[in-house]
């Protein structure tokens, strides 16, 4: 997605985020993504799944909280692979 976020972008959908792993993962649980600081009001989880065995997409709405924060970090974790290790977190700015 738009890695910049703008008041053009206020509306459904208009926010994703992709995790993509080195092997592949099992279904379920599903990867947690978090985001510091935290963008509770600007943006709210739409739908979350895989698209393949190696990708995760997260795709969020996005509110206009008239806010501006210069940088946020994408915490993706909580992910296991076909033999049950658990990822380690993955940090993205």
């Amino acid at each position: 997605s738009d890695p910049l976020l703008t008041d053009s972008d206020v509306g459904p959908d208009r926010f994703a985020v992709t995790a993509t792993f080195s092997e592949p993962m099992n279904a379920l649980p599903a990867p947690t993504i978090a985001f510091s600081p935290t963008v509770a009001g600007s943006l709210t989880l739409s739908r979350g799944g895989w698209t393949d065995a190696t990708h995760y997409v997260a795709t969020y709405n996005v509110l206009d909280a008239q806010v501006s924060v210069p940088s946020v970090e994408i915490t993706v974790a909580d992910a296991q692979d076909l033999l049950g290790n658990e990822s380690k977190g993955m940090n993205l700015v």
